[in-house]
């Protein structure tokens, strides 16, 4: 299995603060470890702004080219804005 982390910079999430993309990464790799998988990549967005998310369209590439099978991410809060995004993509892939 080919998994993947993806974090996001987010400032409001009211149930984890934020957290450094560092701390996220750690977070991500200690819970890949846990379940025995092997990281191969991080996809990262490093700005909170609407048009900082470099990493989730390279995620969203490579998912389309089928280059991983399981993405881990910390927080869904920080994916929300892209959660729609997320759904039609996997909707797309899986079909």
């Amino acid at each position: 299995m080919i998994c993947v982390g993806y974090s996001k910079r987010a400032s409001c999430d009211p149930n984890m603060g934020l957290l450094s993309l560092k701390e996220q990464n750690d977070r991500i790799r200690e819970y890949a470890r846990s379940k025995g998988w092997k990281l191969s990549s991080f996809y990262e967005d490093r700005s909170d702004s609407p048009d900082g998310d470099n990493g989730f369209q390279k995620l969203r590439e490579a998912g389309l080219r089928r280059e991983f099978d399981v993405v881990i991410l910390l927080s869904v809060f920080r994916f929300l804005i892209l959660v729609l995004i997320a759904r039609r993509l996997i909707t797309h892939i899986i079909i």
